[in-house]
């Protein structure tokens, strides 16, 4: 199973530690204390964060490095490690205040096909869905031990393990 990550080092060769002070996650140059807590959750900063579809936006400066790293998971087969986590987004998305209405993609095409075809409230049905879906402890659900939604992402321990790493690429700037 493929995931993508853009980092400011090169995966290939870098041995650590991360700095987190180079990180692109977010546009600031503090850690939010989410992700500080998530963090304190796992025992360690020194992960990858890895998305399953291959990031759209362009790299924001030219000393950013894309990845598609390959592991040996297949999407409803338990990660049973302690090398690597699933970041349920739908739990992160809430906890950092993305955007309170936040529904994964997969699911939201769902919803909206589902208004379509009965003539109904799209946001009805979103209102629905949230309270369906969304713990109300979203710090136990945020990580979870199976790949479950296309927009789950994985957290991945650093320096690699590599014994469920199939592969890591630079991808070259497009």
């Amino acid at each position: 199973m493929r995931f993508w990550t853009i980092q400011g080092y090169d995966l290939r060769t870098f041995k650590g530690p991360i700095d987190l002070s180079q990180g692109s996650y977010k546009d600031s140059d503090t850690i939010p204390p989410e992700q500080r807590k998530l963090y304190e959750r796992i025992q360690t900063d020194q992960v990858v964060w890895c998305e399953q579809d291959e990031p759209y936006l362009c790299r924001k400066k030219k000393d950013q490095f894309l990845h598609a790293i390959d592991f040996d998971v297949e999407n409803d087969v338990d990660v049973d490690d302690d090398n690597i986590f699933v970041v349920d987004t739908l739990a992160w998305c809430h906890i950092i205040g993305y955007d309170s209405r936040y529904i994964p993609k997969s699911d939201h095409v769902k919803l909206q096909y589902q208004a379509d075809m009965s003539d109904g409230d799209v946001c009805k049905l979103e209102d629905e869905y949230l309270a369906a879906h969304l713990s109300d402890n979203l710090w136990c659900a945020v990580i979870k031990k199976k790949i479950t939604r296309k927009e789950d992402q994985l957290l991945v321990k650093f320096p690699f393990d590599f014994s469920k790493i199939v592969s890591v690429k630079k991808i070259p700037a497009k």
